[in-house]
């Protein structure tokens, strides 16, 4: 039976995909330094895509910034794809069995499925069965396996490329007679309030203070960026890259979820309590490998197997009649009607 959803590892996994990334970058958003009154972070901060401008952790020194550029790549970045190679991994074995109950698949797709679905060399045997595979069922699971594939191969990547650390700079008012002020000092000038009839910066002869027309430090022009004098580093995030690795993982989570949910609703063995793991599907291979080829397959190499399972038909789950009167679910090449099991049934 279907196990409850709260106890669920796949479900949990995926709820926080869904829930937890805009959660969590809404909650680094509001603690973003930017967000405050901070002239060089409103002005000399670089915008774009890759651009880190999301600043979590300010004025760190740079052994600081890698230390904790590095515990994010490790920690996050091989934790989050750990996480989601398992769910993908659970994914891939329950839909290989609902597929291979009703369709005939290659033995290559159904090694790759069983053993490696998260390596880079399933990509290739994943593509091949969305181009040659039969029936729309086998073609569309394949197509989704070989993109989470991908996309959990790529998380380390994402991760690595959504943080780093930047030099601050100094954002600093160019005056009309040349003159440099921070813009940080306020107490060195002030803004006249709009509608005042002053155009051009004037300097207080007693005080020192500057008094700018209206609208004077919001012009880009009179604005310039300087390193900052300090050796600090601002460490922190590429909304850019950021908001699409959340939005890709919540596509991923969501069709992930409905592949999973397909297959152990609807795969005969998984609601009979046959699941598949490593153990059966070796057995189950190797039992459809040494029907194709003989008694004397272990005298073959590697690349002689391979080789001769090409030119052998396609396999599938079937039920036939065993010599103890029990029937017996195996996979082979003869293909038959979609595999269908009864409770009421003893299987062998």
């Amino acid at each position: 039976m279907l196990r409850p959803w709260p106890r669920t590892l796949y479900n949990v996994v995926v709820l926080l995909v869904l829930v937890g990334w805009p959660t969590l970058f809404y909650l680094l958003n509001l603690a973003n330094p930017s967000r405050r009154d901070r002239y060089d972070q409103r002005y000399c901060i670089e915008r774009g895509f890759f651009a880190i401008s999301l600043f979590i952790k300010p004025d760190l020194s740079y052994s600081a910034a890698k230390a904790i550029d590095l515990g994010w790549n490790v920690i996050f970045g091989r934790g989050v794809q750990g996480a989601l190679a398992a769910v993908l991994f659970s994914t891939a074995k329950s839909t290989l069995l609902r597929i291979a109950e009703r369709t005939p698949v290659s033995y290559s797709f159904f090694a790759t499925v069983s053993f490696y679905p998260t390596s880079t060399t399933s990509l290739l045997p994943l593509a091949k069965a969305v181009f040659r595979g039969r029936g729309w069922r086998l073609k569309m699971a394949a197509m989704w396996m070989a993109a989470s594939c991908a996309f959990v191969l790529a998380i380390p990547t994402l991760f690595d490329a959504m943080t780093g650390y930047v030099a601050p700079q100094d954002a600093i008012l160019e005056l009309s007679d040349s003159s440099l002020i921070m813009m940080g000092d306020r107490d060195r000038y002030r803004e006249a309030p709009y509608g005042s009839l002053i155009t051009e910066p004037e300097q207080n002869q007693t005080t020192g203070v500057w008094l700018l027309p209206p609208g004077y430090t919001s012009n880009p022009r009179h604005i310039r960026c300087s390193p900052a004098a300090a050796q600090l580093y601002n460490w922190g995030f590429s909304p850019g890259i950021a908001f699409f690795t959340s939005l890709m993982s919540i596509f991923w989570g969501i069709g992930t979820w409905c592949l999973w949910l397909d297959a152990r609703r609807n795969s005969q063995m998984d609601l009979k309590g046959r699941r598949m793991n490593v153990y059966t599907a070796v057995s189950d291979l190797a039992e459809a490998i040494k029907f194709e080829l003989g008694d004397n397959v272990a005298a073959y190499s590697g690349k002689e197997i391979k080789k001769q399972l090409k030119t052998r038909p396609l396999i599938m789950y079937t039920a036939e009649e065993s010599n103890t009167g029990l029937t017996r679910i195996r996979l082979s090449s003869r293909e038959g009607r979609s595999l269908k099991m009864s409770f009421d049934e003893t299987y062998g």
